[in-house]
């Protein structure tokens, strides 16, 4: 199993957070879950192993990072922690049956006021690799630890045990400024590796989802349009490419495809349309057009329909779009739903994550979530059941943030022993109610 680890960074105190196929972030206000969506993002851009701090800074486009401003180092920071000189992000990963693991953690210290890669610490097999770029020229040292390779059952104590194996031999010259991209440091550290052969040097792997691309969708999407141009403007979580995706997906000659069948289901399972195409003014394919919908009997622009409608396309082309195995983080999908809609969307997620893509969901939607438990527990196909947890998120009184994973059981239910706060809330709620 694959962990994210956040150590001092933004109310987190040394968190790890198993990942399953399809997470549910569920909390108040300001409790991380947002946070942790952006370390998402930022180790799964294929940029992050060669340029961490232009990632985790915001400086590249936001179709990775989704940031439109730079991040400052004391942005990053946790502002509870005692030691605001740095803060640790990193992968931990289950290898094997037996225990054993990998883990890469990334040290970020300040560098006049912006986040800096200053350590960078790979356990692997037997091996602790451990560079140091605090300097003008990287250094590095390779240790052996036959300890390292036992089974993984806690997180912090491997990680413990393989740190203690750091021995005090002196830092070895790589010869390559620290200011180099982290891959040719790497390539150069690796050259002085004796592996034997192990498949699972992560050196120029994406390091999050073997390869998968995370799609992030923001939580509020595009304004509908009357009229659109022809001419895709390139991935935007918004959505401002979508009209042209779902034109594509939807040209003449294509209505019986699987994608437009799809649409259709979702648009009666929700109550939102009966049907969506696109209309074409010109036979030019540079033409613009626009999206119609179909409410009864009436056909009407997307402009002057629901709202409801422009925010949920942008998550549906993207989830019935068939462009291999993509991961999705996805930040409170119900905005402008009715609650009908809310649970046609978790089924939805749930149809699209047997297909074998992820989901990182930020939501507030009991009737999204319930929905999906729903499919979960009738669905007779075991062998296809994606695995599912619910991250609740908590701030303690010293102003902390808490992940606490409820794992999904292949019949939708939850476990008994969940944190107390996950349903006080709602109980308390329909208690009041009861009495009314």
């Amino acid at each position: 199993m694959r962990h994210v680890i956040m150590r001092n960074f933004r109310g987190f105190d040394d968190a790890h957070i198993p990942l399953r196929r399809v997470n549910f972030l569920v909390g108040e206000n300001s409790t991380g879950k947002s946070s942790l969506l952006s370390v998402l993002s930022a180790i799964a851009n294929p940029h992050f192993v060669s340029q961490p701090n232009s990632v985790i800074s915001g400086r590249l486009d936001e179709y990775f990072g989704g940031a439109h401003e730079s991040n400052t180092f004391d942005d990053l920071v946790s502002a509870s922690s005692a030691d605001r000189s740095f803060f640790e992000l990193g992968i931990f990963d289950t290898i094997d049956t037996i225990g054993n693991f990998r883990a890469s953690l990334y040290r970020f210290c300040a560098d006049d006021g912006s986040p800096k890669l200053c350590l960078y610490k790979l356990f692997i097999g037997n091996k602790l690799i451990e560079i140091d770029l605090s300097g003008s020229v990287a250094k590095y040292r390779i240790d052996e630890c036959r300890t390292i390779a036992r089974p993984a059952e806690d997180i912090r104590e491997c990680l413990r045990r393989a740190d203690s194996c750091s021995s005090k031999s002196k830092m070895k010259d790589s010869g390559v400024p620290s200011e180099a991209p982290l891959m040719i440091i790497l390539n150069r550290v690796e050259q002085n590796l004796s592996f034997r052969g192990e498949r699972d040097l992560p050196f120029g792997d994406p390091l999050l989802m073997h390869g998968r691309l995370l799609t992030s969708i923001a939580p509020i999407r595009s304004a509908p349009q009357r009229f659109y141009e022809s001419i895709s403007p390139g991935y935007s979580p918004e959505g401002r490419h979508t009209p042209v995706l779902l034109r594509r997906f939807l040209k003449s000659g294509s209505d019986s495809s699987k994608f437009a069948e799809s649409l259709r289901a979702f648009g009666k399972a929700s109550g939102l349309f009966e049907t969506i195409f696109p209309h074409s003014f010109g036979d030019d394919p540079r033409a613009p057009f626009e999206i119609v919908v179909k409410l009864s009997a009436a056909e009407v622009g997307v402009k002057n329909v629901g709202y409801g409608v422009a925010q949920a396309l942008p998550l549906i082309v993207e989830f019935l779009a068939d462009e291999g195995r993509r991961d999705f983080s996805v930040q409170q999908p119900e905005v402008h739903l009715h609650p009908r809609a809310q649970a046609a969307l978790g089924g939805l997620i749930y149809s699209v994550a047997r297909t074998g893509k992820g989901f990182f969901v930020e939501t507030h939607s009991d009737y999204l979530i319930d929905r999906f438990r729903i499919s979960l527990s009738s669905d007779k196909a075991r062998s296809k059941k994606p695995l599912a947890q619910v991250l609740f998120f908590s701030r303690s009184r010293d102003g902390r943030n808490n992940i606490f994973p409820i794992k999904i059981s292949p019949d939708g239910s939850y476990p008994s022993d969940q944190p107390e706060e996950f349903r006080e809330f709602f109980i308390n709620e329909q208690i009041k109610l009861l009495g009314i």
